[in-house]
């Protein structure tokens, strides 16, 4: 969790008010929690069919006073739902249940809500065996290239960037064809690179489908969103829970940036 830092001058200036006073210095202005939102597990890889597994949904970064939080999640091909939790100590928690009848991979989508605030998760569910991996090669720099394509359900294209630089810089740009899809860009060393959130039109806000809402337009591009510092793939996955979906993107790799 990343707070936003206090200035010096004004740190210290409350320090000197607080030792001369029997109240308690103020928040500075503009210091708040940043709300954040985790799924464990983030990636279940041998479930089988027909067994119930549990998720914990756990918030933090909630403000003094804050006594509730909203839990809102979508198990993608699997039952959506919204509950209220209190805040305890700071936090909140949530444990979701879920089971499949069919072998697949599958998608858990988690948001929270709290005054104004919201924070988004996800996690991964293979059952059966399934895979959701596609392995791609990517070779050269320069223009867009190896567009790729999908529809419903969970896609994780793995890209072998062995062959590029140190320093190459990834740039992506997608097109969800209306019916929003979430696109996350997951670096060499497994940290998340860049998260769309749900892309598409506006009038799916709202819809159970989507937890924490729709929060752009269907087109998309997002430049430099990491630079191979070493490793040798990185993945793109992609979310789809409507059956109706249709999605595509691509990527540019550049050198000398």
């Amino acid at each position: 969790m990343k707070l936003i830092a206090k200035t010096g001058g004004l740190a210290l200036l409350l320090l000197l008010l607080g030792a001369c006073s029997t109240t308690a210095p103020a928040t500075p202005q503009g210091h708040r929690p940043r709300l954040a939102l985790t799924v464990t597990p983030d990636y279940l890889r041998d479930g089988e069919v027909g067994t119930p597994y549990t998720f914990t949904l756990r918030a933090t970064g909630f403000r003094d006073g804050d006594e509730t939080a909203t839990f809102k999640w979508n198990f993608a091909g699997g039952s959506t739902g919204e509950q209220e939790v209190t805040v305890v100590d700071g936090a909140a928690e949530l444990d979701v249940t879920q089971s499949y009848s069919e072998a697949g991979v599958y998608a858990l989508v988690a948001a929270v809500e709290n005054s104004g605030r919201s924070a988004t998760a996800s996690a991964i569910v293979s059952i059966g065996g399934a895979t959701p991996e596609r392995e791609i090669v990517l070779a050269t720099c320069g223009d867009w290239v190896s567009q790729k394509s999908g529809a419903c359900g969970v896609t994780i294209d793995r890209w072998d960037i062995s062959a590029l630089p140190v320093g190459a810089v990834f740039d992506i740009r997608f097109d969800t064809v209306g019916i929003p899809d979430r696109i996350l860009v997951v670096k060499p060393d497994g940290t998340l690179a860049h998260d769309t959130g749900w892309r598409g039109d506006a009038k799916y806000d709202g819809d159970a489908l989507y937890p924490g809402g729709v929060v752009g337009p269907k087109t998309g591009e997002v430049p430099s969103v990491f630079k191979k510092t070493g490793g040798n793939s990185f993945t793109i996955e992609v979310l789809g829970p409507d059956p109706r979906t249709l999605w595509n993107y691509e990527v540019r790799c550049r050198t000398g940036v």
